[in-house]
């Protein structure tokens, strides 16, 4: 990559500049989750407040355990972002809240080691549809990050 060229105190300069917006992914230690792990994390919406993010995890198989979750599952390929260490699929059946200003502040701390990119507009918009539909969300949920 370009930046393992870079001057560190120029790749800490930039590190500054970027912060947790929609579309970005970032990967960094989930303790909600089973067992606790490194994820994937797609930032869907910021709050109105701008303190909160609603995030969705990217996974490595497309398990769930109805079908009717099997349908929230999105393929996403490694071949298309080559952060990505296996195809892998994005689970749009919820929206999981974080506080804003950790991610940022894993960013600004390593942003080579925490972010990763980001993810198409037509990705983001059918991550949001599916979140606009699933009986996982509830409708505050859904207005509080603007999924209609």
């Amino acid at each position: 990559m370009l930046g393992d060229y870079l001057p560190d105190k120029l790749k800490a300069e930039a590190a500054k500049r970027i912060t947790a917006g929609v579309g970005a992914v970032v990967y960094y230690y989930q303790i909600n989750t089973t067992p606790p792990k490194d994820k994937y994390c797609i930032i869907i919406g910021i709050s109105a407040c701008g303190e909160k993010i609603g995030v969705v995890y990217i996974n490595t198989n497309g398990y769930a355990p109805t079908p009717y979750l099997m349908g929230f599952q999105i393929p996403i390929l490694q071949s298309e972002y080559s952060w990505l260490r296996y195809n892998s699929y994005i689970d749009s059946s919820i929206l999981i809240e974080k506080n804003k200003n950790e991610i940022d502040d894993h960013i600004q701390r390593s942003v080579e080691a925490y972010y990763k990119g980001e993810i198409s507009s037509d990705l983001i918009n059918q991550i949001k549809g599916n979140l606009g539909i699933s009986r996982r969300m509830s409708p505050a949920l859904r207005a509080k990050y603007g999924i209609i």
